[in-house]
């Protein structure tokens, strides 16, 4: 409720209609994928269309609620309370936000990744996606998508502050499969070999708005 308190009418409105076309598309698309004959034909038959923006300021709430209200999609659970949420907003961190459309629906903000930059040492602090949207390899294609936007991302070493819950189960298969753990740390480091997938879905817009 208090976090409900700093949105407009307007604004809720407009972002809970987005989201209720999305759960209508969602039960559409469980549908279809379950009736078509091959998954990757159909994945690419929705036109899904990416747009990764960099969040500047912890007055744009949308990425706080997605981070506090995802469980099973969520790379540790952790919470975040206004304050503790503006200090991602100073020097060494970056937040990003990603927004998906495609043929079914606009899907509005559906995950959203908090990284610390240090170096060529990437530490992903939080990432959590709406389950909205499952199923569609959104997850690696914003990995992936990232790391390209890099000078050299060859050179990068890429940790998750990944931690089991009892709720996301989602994301344990997903970091398990492109992370090893670290021998020394808690951390789980990005294997390489993600480079090299090639990605026909979805189609990410291009450039990273600032």
């Amino acid at each position: 409720a208090e976090l409900r308190s700093y949105f407009t009418t307007d604004e809720l409105t407009q972002d809970e209609d987005i989201r209720l076309q999305s759960y209508i598309a969602r039960n559409v698309f469980e549908q279809e994928i379950k009736e078509c004959k091959d998954a990757t034909e159909y994945l690419k038959s929705l036109d899904m269309i990416a747009s990764v923006q960099v969040v500047k300021g912890p007055e744009l709430l949308r990425p706080l609620e997605l981070i506090n209200k995802t469980n099973q999609f969520n790379l540790n659970g952790l919470r975040e309370t206004r304050e503790s949420w503006s200090r991602f907003f100073t020097s060494g961190y970056r937040v990003f936000q990603v927004s998906l459309r495609d043929r079914l629906s606009d899907h509005g903000v559906v995950l959203v990744s908090v990284v610390q930059e240090s170096g060529n040492t990437l530490k992903v602090i939080h990432l959590v996606m709406s389950c909205r949207v499952f199923s569609r390899d959104l997850e690696r294609g914003f990995i992936h998508y990232i790391l390209r936007c890099y000078t050299n991302p060859d050179d990068l070493k890429v940790l998750f502050q990944y931690r089991k819950t009892k709720k996301n189960k989602p994301l344990q298969t997903f970091i398990e499969n492109i992370s090893e753990k670290e021998d020394a740390t808690d951390y789980y480091e990005l294997k390489k070999s993600i480079l090299l997938d090639k990605l026909e879905y979805p189609v990410f817009d291009g450039r990273i708005n600032e």
